[in-house]
């Protein structure tokens, strides 16, 4: 039984969101 999400697509959610808080800074 393997999670909902994969490592690859927490990192790209991650990735994401640091773009989404760095543009509202």
């Amino acid at each position: 039984m393997h999670p909902l999400v994969s490592e690859a697509d927490l990192l790209i959610f991650l990735n994401c969101f640091c773009a989404f808080l760095a543009k509202r800074m």
